[in-house]
């Protein structure tokens, strides 16, 4: 069975995509507290395939979802009671505006507060099969709304672009694993940040791994992120590679 697992002020999320399930427990007591499924959820439609967690709620991918066709995807919101009883509801249903059959929309999910990406790993746009695309979705205090589609400035069909997603704020890390710019297979991230001037997400730069460097496959086949203070520690970790890209503002002179 293949999990992922997001942890988020001690809440964890751990999705058994093939079971179609996801299980909801908390670092303190070490103990299952939920188990999550979709509504409409059918067989073999990868409910749980991704999933994170951020305070009280939820967002689990379910990339081969087929309410708009095989393999479409989707991604569900799910929300604890603000009693605090530990009762998790399903809240909303994501699809993006112009999803198509095999999409895969929901293959990885990250979400921070009030926002929230989705990946749309096979998505074809404007006419250019696999550039992919992630979706942004943002909560607007009654419902979550897509607000925007990022795509890769420099990417060509078959980078992987979307297969990973990280979001910390007004930064957001998006991998492409198959990127060539490097070598063969070498990866890259991109990086997004909002401008909260034109209320948008502007690609910033594009990480490449060292050029000739032995090992080095896949950068951006799975981003993780790390914050630390006195009431949250938080880390993400996404992908079948067990490569983690750890972005440092300072060395990398972003902030």
């Amino acid at each position: 069975m293949n999990k992922a697992l997001r942890i988020w002020s001690g809440a964890s999320v751990i999705g058994g995509w093939f079971l179609g399930a996801a299980n909801l427990s908390y670092a303190q007591t070490v103990c299952q507290d939920a188990r999550l499924t979709a509504s409409d959820d059918g067989v073999f439609e990868n409910f749980g395939r991704a999933v994170a967690v951020s305070g009280d709620t939820a967002l689990i991918g379910a990339d081969w979802d087929r309410e708009l066709g095989t393999e479409a995807g989707a991604a569900y919101v799910f929300r604890r009671d603000p009693d605090k009883s530990g009762t998790w509801v399903e809240m909303q249903k994501l699809l993006a505006s112009d999803q198509q059959p095999g999409d895969e929309f929901g293959f990885a999910v990250a979400i921070d507060g009030d926002t929230a990406l989705i990946s749309g790993l096979q998505h074809i746009h404007e006419g250019a099969p696999g550039t992919s695309a992630v979706y942004v979705f943002r909560y607007n205090g009654s419902s979550w709304m897509e607000t925007q589609e990022l795509l890769a400035s420099a990417g060509t069909w078959g980078d992987g672009f979307s297969f990973s997603v990280s979001l910390s704020g007004d930064l957001a890390v998006i991998g492409a694993p198959s990127d060539d710019d490097a070598g063969t297979n070498f990866g890259a991230s991109y990086v997004f940040r909002y401008d909260s001037k034109s209320e948008t997400w502007v690609e910033e730069q594009k990480l490449l791994p060292p050029q000739r460097r032995v090992g080095v496959r896949r950068l951006g086949g799975g981003l993780g992120q790390h914050r630390r203070d006195r009431r949250t520690h938080a880390r993400q970790r996404r992908g079948d590679f067990r490569l983690r890209l750890r972005l440092s503002l300072q060395r990398l002179n972003l902030g």
